[in-house]
């Protein structure tokens, strides 16, 4: 299900009120937001609406920092085990003295003394959290862009350019050209932060 651009919007911006290519369109719709994603290196952490009680298990590094997926709104608990099932030590989020984390970060971080997982403590962090919505704006309109343009060349598929006047567009490379994509890309592409 797509998640950045919906039908709805889609059909808006391709000016259709008809439902007769609704499954084609969801279809392409889906497949331009998979490779939105893959392009900002997002497949294992997509881009979503804002939820509450995410549950991520994390493999302390043995820092005093732990980088969450997803932007915080609130942390419900943090607790650490030598697995991930079996707790040994429970952090409270709303004790400064022991961790801190702001509304808007990606980052927990411990300020009692203690680590995220070292030798011979507990490895395995899982912290419950509700999160903000992470639906980049930029995003939608490359997206729409892209869509419109695959769905408006079907039947010309064998077609490896089109021309209209001066303009030439190789058509293999649609997302490779379209300056609105590769901006939206390099804005919401996901950086390693461990």
């Amino acid at each position: 299900m797509s998640d950045l651009v919906s039908l709805t919007d889609l059909k808006t911006f391709l000016e259709i009120s008809v439902s007769t290519d609704d499954a084609l369109l969801t279809d392409l719709l889906e497949h331009a937001e998979g490779l939105f994603e893959a392009s900002t290196g997002r497949k294992s952490v997509p881009f979503t609406a804002a939820a509450t009680a995410r549950s991520e298990v994390k493999d302390g590094t043995g820092s005093t920092m732990l980088y969450l997926d997803y932007a915080i709104a609130d942390v419900t608990s943090i607790s650490l085990g030598f697995d991930s099932s079996d707790f040994v030590e429970t952090l409270d989020p709303d004790d400064a003295d022991v961790v801190v984390w702001g509304v808007g970060s990606r980052i927990i971080q411990r300020v009692d003394g203690g680590r995220f997982g070292s030798a011979g403590s507990p490895r395995y962090v899982t912290v419950v959290y509700n999160h903000q919505a992470d639906l980049p704006q930029e995003a939608q309109i490359a997206i729409k862009r892209l869509v419109s343009q695959v769905y408006r060349q079907r039947g010309s598929e064998d077609a490896t350019r089109e021309e209209i006047g001066n303009y030439t567009r190789t058509l293999s490379k649609l997302m490779d050209t379209d300056p609105i994509w590769e901006a939206a890309v390099t804005a919401n592409r996901r950086m390693a932060l461990a």
